[in-house]
Order: structure tokens, then sequence, then C-alpha cells
């Protein structure tokens, strides 16, 4: 029953990321991707992944 909303400026394809963070490790993620179609993607395989992503970013 909760409700977030995810805020990206530019770069509208990094706003997996915090989703696979916060999502569940049974949750299953699909969302397009320009150009290549549908993606679909387990969060179980991904958290760790997108974890290092997202702490190598730079903070402006």
């Amino acid at each position: 029953g909760e409700c977030y909303v995810i805020e990206v400026a530019g770069e509208e394809d990094l706003a997996v990321l915090p989703c696979i963070l916060m999502a569940n490790p049974e949750t299953t993620i699909l969302y397009g991707q320009p150009n290549e179609g549908l993606v679909l993607l387990k969060v179980s395989d991904m958290k760790d992944k997108a974890q290092k992503l997202i702490d190598g970013f730079i903070e402006e």
C-alpha cells in the first residue's frame, strides 16, 4: 500500500535503479528501452549491480 514518486532530471532511463533497490527480491520489473524493446529483469539478480552504479554517481 505504499506509493512513491521517482523524479529524474535528464537520464530518465536511470529511474529503474531506485526501483530495483526499493523492490522486494521476488519482483520482476518491465520497462521500455528505446530502439531495443521491452526489458524484463528480476530484482534479485540486479540489486548488487544497481547499488554499485548508484554508489558511483557524483552529486552535483
